[in-house]
């Protein structure tokens, strides 16, 4: 059993967050999974995994992570709230299955039987999102190494990515309160980078 040391999400999640630009966020962009350091070499099978949806029903697709960038998910982020003094700008975060079908990527906290983490999910835009979810996130870093985490939650400090249901890996998020639990050795702490989408229209 493998136990996922949270300081050092902690640590990434305390940098300065990016300030918006006028080319960043990018219009369009893929999330790549980066292996956060002090790890087993074991899980560097999770490194340079690109972001992409496994659809479950029409409401609701899992966010799995794939090596095959044809997969990845051309995500957009909308503004959700300007940033005001020390708060920064956040940002909804979605894909569109087609021009007029997006779905947002969430937080699902409080779910049972997790304790020390807890699944992402990409919800339908048109769906009631329970009252645990979340779904405001924020850039963090510089333009150049840029990261996304959650926004205004205490309880966020980092992003999972595990072998799980799916035959393939799934994006789950680190929970503070339980931050001393230990994580299966299936899992790896890591940073979802921001990898602008050139030319995107």
């Amino acid at each position: 059993m493998h136990t996922f040391a949270l300081v050092a999400c902690l640590a990434a999640a305390l940098r300065p967050v990016l300030a918006a630009s006028s080319n960043f966020p990018p219009q369009s962009f893929f999330l790549q999974a980066k292996v956060q350091p002090g790890q087993s070499s074991s899980k560097s099978s999770f490194n340079n995994l690109f972001l992409h949806p496994t659809t479950q029903s029409s409401t609701l697709a899992v966010p799995a992570l794939t090596k095959l960038n044809a997969y990845a998910a051309a995500l957009t982020a909308e503004q959700s709230a300007p940033a005001t003094g020390s708060m920064p700008a956040t940002y909804d975060v979605s894909y569109n299955k087609t021009t007029s079908d997006a779905f947002l990527l969430t937080l699902q906290y409080n779910l049972a039987p997790f304790a020390a983490w807890a699944p992402a999910n990409f919800l339908h835009n048109g769906t009631s999102a329970p009252t645990s979810q979340q779904n405001q996130f924020v850039f963090n870093g510089t333009e150049k190494d840029a990261t996304l985490i959650a926004s205004s939650n205490s309880a966020f400090t980092g992003w999972i990515a595990c072998d799980w249901w799916y035959g393939e890996p799934q994006l789950f998020v680190a929970i503070a309160e339980d931050g001393n639990n230990a994580l299966p050795s299936s899992c790896a702490g890591i940073d979802l980078k921001v990898i602008p989408i050139p030319n995107a229209s």
